[in-house]
């Protein structure tokens, strides 16, 4: 048997015990998460020959100087104790209601939707005090020694900044926690139709929403209440600068999705870490991939061959894995071509 074929073979052997679980459990007492992480780890095996030679292929490409992108999600956080979106009992969007989280809510009642929804959810102590993990420090020492590495992130978590990522070098394309827009995109003003600045291309910085605080409550103990923080330009409530679901990547330049879509169009490989490839950024950058021929690699803890059969995976945690890569990649950087020179190359990005 091929190992590709291992890890769906696993999926459906999880599913069936899953199933099993629930059938027996109170019977025989199987303990199915424990037999769970076994086949986990077999799988792990079972690619350790597959991620050796992926890994070698895209630090190659790194090492060279040709432009890479690294697309990051929400699976590069959790070893920084940030709570996945999707497929835990823990995950955040199995405990909100996915309405809540659009503007039109938003703009019924703004007070009811920070404080019963947002301060709930995100911007919450877990977030606030997460501290990088060595994924995200391996991204940054890679793209130090590369300087024709780009990351876009889904995540609003700013683990990357606080890595020490070159801001220059990041798109945060679903926003980021600290930064806040305005909800007026639309206002007559004297007769005459007035769009606030801050709703379409500037930012509010809060650094610390304590400010607003009710009464009695605070970030530190996971009460936070607030006063809707107004906008300075027009006195309008203001909304964390995060893509909720009723909204584009282009309604707001903070969200910097034109300079992400650059990226992708140059890159020669593009590389997704810890994202489950569900929302439009990565669908769009898989297109542009495939269109322009660029290499598609995947960080992941297991392989879905249903998302992308072109994909290249290297499977393990990411925090793992990525510093295996940065290994490799100064390893690589370490060669010389045939004339005894580096081998890295500048491409410029615009």
């Amino acid at each position: 048997m091929r190992i590709r074929q291992y890890p769906s073979l696993i999926r459906q052997l999880m599913k069936d015990m899953s199933q099993l679980n629930q059938k027996i459990w109170s019977d025989y007492k199987i303990n199915i998460i424990q037999i769970q992480e076994e086949i986990f780890a077999i799988s792990q095996m079972s690619s350790t020959f597959t991620n050796k030679e992926n890994l070698l292929a895209l630090a190659k490409l790194l090492a060279s100087g040709e432009p890479v992108v690294f697309l990051t999600g929400a699976g590069l956080s959790v070893s920084s104790g940030i709570t996945p979106y999707r497929y835990t009992s823990q995950a955040i969007w199995s405990n909100f209601v996915v309405e809540q989280g659009t503007r039109k809510t938003f703009k019924k009642d703004p007070e009811a939707w920070w404080n019963d929804f947002w301060l709930r959810t995100h911007e919450k102590q877990e977030f606030i005090s997460a501290k990088p993990n060595p994924g995200h420090f391996a991204i940054t020492h890679i793209s130090k020694r590369c300087p024709n590495v780009r990351v876009v992130t889904q995540n609003i978590d700013t683990l990357h900044t606080k890595a020490c990522l070159d801001p220059t070098r990041i798109v945060e394309v679903h926003g980021s926690l600290g930064k806040y827009k305005c909800v007026n995109q639309q206002l007559w003003k004297n007769n005459r139709l007035f769009v606030c600045p801050y709703s379409t291309h500037r930012v509010v910085l809060i650094p610390d929403l304590n400010q607003y605080a009710l009464p009695n409550t605070s970030l530190e103990q996971g009460n936070l209440r607030v006063r809707v923080p107004r906008c300075p330009g027009c006195l309008d409530p203001l909304m964390p600068l995060t893509l909720l679901f009723d909204e584009k990547y282009q309604s707001h330049d903070g969200f910097g999705y034109a300079r992400a879509e650059r990226w992708f169009a140059k890159a020669k490989a593009i590389v997704f870490v810890g994202t489950s490839l569900s929302v439009n950024v990565t669908s769009e950058a898989i297109n542009v991939g495939e269109k322009n021929g660029a290499e598609l690699f995947n960080f992941n803890i297991m392989e879905d061959d249903t998302k992308m059969r072109g994909m290249r995976w290297i499977l393990g945690k990411a925090e793992e894995t990525l510093m295996e890569l940065e290994k490799a990649v100064a390893q690589e950087m370490t060669k010389t071509g045939p004339d005894g020179k580096p081998r890295m190359r500048m491409c410029a990005w615009k």
